[in-house]
Formats: C-alpha cells, sequence, structure tokens
C-alpha cells in the first residue's frame, strides 16, 4: 500500500501532463508491429524491415555478451522498430537513439544513421532490458542510482552508448574535479543523471563506468552479491555495505585515492631518465 502511496503522490507533484505523456508511452499498443520472419523477437513497423535485419544480425551475439557479464533473463526479451523517428518518440519519454519502457526495447530510426555503433546501443539496451527483469522494476527505481544502472550497461556493451567520449577523457576529467558524485539511492521525483555534475551526458556515462569496472574487477562474487541485495528490495548503499564492508561515498573516495595513485605513478615512470648504455659497459 505505502508503494502505491508513494508513486501517485510523486505523480502528482511531477505533473499531471508529463505523467500522462510516460504512462501512455508504457502502455501504448504494439500490435501493429510485424513480427520478423527471421527472429519474432524484432517486431517492425512497415518500411523498417531493412533496419530490424540489421539488428537481427546482432541478437544472439548480444544476448550471450549480457547474460555472461550479468545473469539470464528471467523474461521473453522483444524488440520493436519503428519506421521513423516520430514514431519512436510516441514510445519513449526522452527521445534518443534507443530505449526500454514497460520492458520492451525500442531502437530509433536514429541509432539506424550510425550503423558502426548499432551493435553497442543494443547490447546497452539488453543490459538495461536483463537489469529490469532481474532486480524488479520497482527495485530500479528508488534504490539504484542512474550512475549505477547506466555505468553497468556501459561496461557490459563495451561503452555502447557512449562512444563520444573514452575512458581516459573521463579519467582526466575526474583528477581535474569534472567528475560525478555518486548518490547513495536513485529517485522517483528527481533521478540524479549525472549529467548536473559532467554537463555532459557520455561523460557522464563513461565515469560511471569506471566506478562500476572498479567495482566489478574488485571482486565479482561480491558485485553480484551486490544486485542479489538489490533485487531483495536493498538500496545500492545497503548492498555495498553488506556486499563489500563499504558505503558507496567511501567506496568512490577509494577509487579516487587509487586512480590519483596510480597516475601518479604513471608519470613518475614517463619522466624517469633513462640510464646511458655506458653505464653498463664501463665507458
Amino acid at each position: 500500500m505505502y508503494r502505491y502511496l508513494v508513486v501517485a503522490v510523486s505523480l502528482i507533484l511531477l505533473g499531471v501532463c508529463t505523467n500522462i505523456k510516460a504512462v501512455s508511452e508504457m502502455i501504448r499498443s504494439t500490435d501493429h508491429f510485424i513480427a520478423l520472419d527471421e527472429n519474432p523477437a524484432i517486431r517492425y513497423e512497415p518500411g523498417a524491415r531493412e533496419y530490424a535485419l540489421l539488428i537481427s544480425n546482432y541478437f544472439d551475439r548480444s544476448v550471450q555478451i549480457v547474460e555472461a557479464r550479468q545473469e539470464g533473463f528471467k523474461g521473453k526479451v522483444l524488440v520493436f522498430v519503428p519506421n521513423t523517428f516520430e514514431s519512436f518518440e510516441k514510445y519513449c519519454a526522452n527521445p534518443v537513439r534507443a530505449c526500454v519502457m514497460g520492458g520492451r526495447l525500442f531502437m530509433s530510426a536514429q541509432a539506424n544513421e550510425r550503423k558502426k555503433n548499432i551493435k553497442g546501443i543494443f547490447t546497452h539496451e539488453l543490459s538495461h532490458v536483463q537489469f529490469y527483469q532481474y532486480v524488479g522494476h520497482w527495485n530500479t527505481q528508488l534504490p539504484v542510482p542512474g550512475w549505477f544502472g547506466e555505468g553497468l550497461t556501459v561496461y557490459v556493451s563495451d561503452d555502447g552508448g557512449a562512444e563520444k567520449v573514452t575512458r581516459q577523457q573521463a579519467i582526466d576529467a575526474v583528477l581535474t574535479g569534472n567528475s560525478i558524485k555518486p548518490t547513495e539511492t536513485g529517485g522517483l521525483l528527481f533521478p540524479h543523471s549525472g549529467i548536473r555534475d559532467t554537463r555532459d551526458g557520455q561523460m557522464f556515462y563513461q565515469q560511471s563506468v569506471l566506478f562500476v569496472e572498479w567495482l566489478y574487477t574488485r571482486d565479482l562474487d561480491n558485485f553480484r552479491h551486490v544486485i542479489e541485495l538489490l533485487r531483495a528490495g536493498k538500496t545500492l548503499d545497503e548492498a555495498m555495505m553488506e556486499a563489500y564492508g563499504f558505503s558507496v561515498k567511501v567506496g568512490w573516495k577509494q577509487y579516487l585515492s587509487e586512480l590519483k595513485h596510480k597516475q601518479s605513478h604513471s608519470r613518475r615512470q614517463k619522466k624517469a631518465p633513462l640510464l646511458r648504455r655506458s653505464a653498463f659497459c664501463g665507458k
């Protein structure tokens, strides 16, 4: 009952018009989409079959990548391909290149214009689908901050959706103070996108993945335990405390300390003078 009350209050505070639009996008019918013969999990509007076929080339491999780096999917994976960007906007609250709304993955015509990035974008969105299915849609709202969800999908998809910013550029920005400020939880009213910290969406993605990758590679078992705790309804901060023994803020400070030490060591190595050959030859 409490959850429904929170949702109801949130809808009022966020504004009736905004939420009517969001809800309509989540429940808008896709019955007119045509199932692709080569892969019925992919459905397209008339005129978008060629793009649907292109996506089908990446489908199996992208699913394998997500399952290997996260977990298996708990439900069906359905991909919808609108025939125009205008049609895509009717299904996605924040029109970009792709989105997941109501558990359905939509690939936009805008993504089709960047064919070399389609695999990464598609895998990125599949990662979102798996996360929502496994953790639960409600448990990805208040408990999980945006930096964690996006950082995970970018990591899983090998920088999918963040191609314009390199990891080194993200590191340089962090070291100069232009960095994200990882929050402990998400939010319904004002979810923290991170853009207000970095003023750039892809920079936010790349800085988020730095922290997620650090957690992931630090101890994979602990990372998977975090996901299980999120699935049980814990906040990310609670999950990290139980799995790693430190909070989000403490973990971020530790990551920054290690990053600065690593960069300092790297600079010292580059500046170290080379020994002359004569030092070894006695000349």
